[in-house]
């Protein structure tokens, strides 16, 4: 009897659909944790934290698209039309000119914790240990993935149809990597809670949520339901915009996914808000990736009305 790993067959799936499952290290802890201090932060009544948290946008890092790289307590979301600067450059080329109806954000990354005061990181001092250790973790979830991608590429012959130049653990090596951490607001009958639409970096790792709502849809459009988002020693993996720049579309154009919480669905009282982490892998783009990608831009148009989340 032959045994695959499961980082070998979470690989082979990326480079079939784009998306795959992947059994961790249970970090309960962490997300407990992270979860108790976002809503010490969020539900301060005197808003002294969130200030504590915001970073002027002027000090956010930017990627090789001019696009800000965003820590600390983010804008809610309120289902806005997106206009001026707030439509990014992927967003243009996909449509996605209107922001999900509830959602409140917080972003970590290492750069965080120069950004803000002494006594902020000594009071929030578990909930940002706990936060670098998950992104620590879907760093090295990455290079493993990467490691795989790579040797599986390095045995194929150069002509090969899903090939790629260039080597994956190079380019997460030196790879920037940011935590969100989403409260998703209740919002009334089936609209969904995150439209369709792909992530604009390379690769995310999608750790927990504490209820089920995260979709995919495959090559032919039809909807896949998560079913490991609940478990902590599970991750799901995916690729986004950027990965669809660096690999020139050999496996597809990113995962489009969505999110409706199924709570929702059934009718079932909503006791607590939707909860989710997600790390997102942000890899250098370099002057050739840039080029393909605007020579490629129509491929990534979203019709939403071809997607239904719930």
């Amino acid at each position: 009897m032959i045994v695959q790993s499961p980082v070998l067959l979470a690989a082979a799936a990326i480079r079939a659909q784009g998306f795959a499952s992947l059994p961790v290290r249970d970090m309960s802890d962490r997300l407990t944790a992270i979860r108790h201090g976002l809503w010490r932060i969020l539900d301060d009544e005197s808003g002294a934290m969130q200030r504590a948290f915001t970073i002027d946008p002027s000090r956010y890092e930017r990627d090789e698209l001019d696009e800000p790289l965003e820590i600390g307590i983010l804008k809610k979301k309120k289902g806005r039309v997106k206009q001026g600067k707030e439509l990014g450059f992927f967003d243009r080329a996909a449509g996605r000119q209107k922001d999900d109806p509830n959602k409140e954000r917080f972003h970590y990354a290492p750069s965080l914790l120069a950004l803000i005061s002494e006594e902020t990181r000594s009071a929030h001092a578990k909930f940002l240990t706990a936060l670098s250790d998950i992104n620590t973790e879907a760093h090295n979830i990455a290079l493993v993935f990467a490691s795989e991608m790579d040797r599986v590429n390095g045995m194929l012959p150069r002509e090969h149809l899903s090939t790629y130049v260039g080597s994956f653990v190079e380019r997460i090596t030196s790879s920037c990597t940011i935590t969100r951490l989403v409260r998703y607001r209740h919002v009334a009958g089936r609209v969904s809670d995150a439209k369709v639409h792909r992530d604009r970096d390379f690769l995310s790792v999608h750790h927990y949520s504490n209820a089920s709502g995260l979709c995919f849809f495959d090559k032919k459009d039809d909807r896949i339901e998560v079913d490991n988002e609940v478990d902590p020693s599970s991750v799901s993996i995916f690729t986004g915009e950027k990965f669809w720049a660096v690999t020139r579309g050999v496996f597809g154009t990113g995962a489009l996914h969505g999110v409706f919480d199924r709570r929702r669905a059934q009718e079932s009282l909503l006791d607590e808000e939707r909860f989710a982490v997600v790390s997102f892998i942000h890899v250098p783009l370099e002057t050739r990736d840039l080029l393909w990608l605007r020579a490629h831009l129509d491929e990534i148009h979203i019709d939403q009305g071809r997607f239904q989340t719930c």
